[in-house]
């Protein structure tokens, strides 16, 4: 079996970035969400109109999701990094003793 091999401070850097990148994609789904709100309040839509909001509707709960589930390899990312470095700083020690 292979062995995984990663820098871990580029892969705390990048799990970071990858969560900053969640927080985006949930603020964008906000906005068009806030947006087909605002349509409906404030504008005439025709019927048409209507089914297609309630269309995305229906996808908003699978977007939100679906930023979660990023965020969380963002985490994964960043603990898997710190863990290495963990690892490795024990092993330094006991060489050193």
């Amino acid at each position: 079996m292979g062995r995984f091999v990663a820098d871990p401070e580029v892969l705390i850097l990048e799990g970071n970035k990858i969560n900053g990148y969640s927080g985006e994609f949930k603020s964008d789904i906000d906005k068009v969400y806030e947006t087909l709100e605002n349509m409906v309040a404030h504008e005439y839509i025709s019927p048409e109109a209507m089914e297609i909001k309630k269309e995305i509707d229906k996808r908003r709960e699978d977007l939100e999701n679906m930023a979660k589930v990023i965020n969380q390899y963002g985490g994964f990312c960043v603990r898997a990094g710190n863990k290495v470095i963990e690892n490795q700083d024990g092993i330094i020690d006991e060489i050193n003793g």
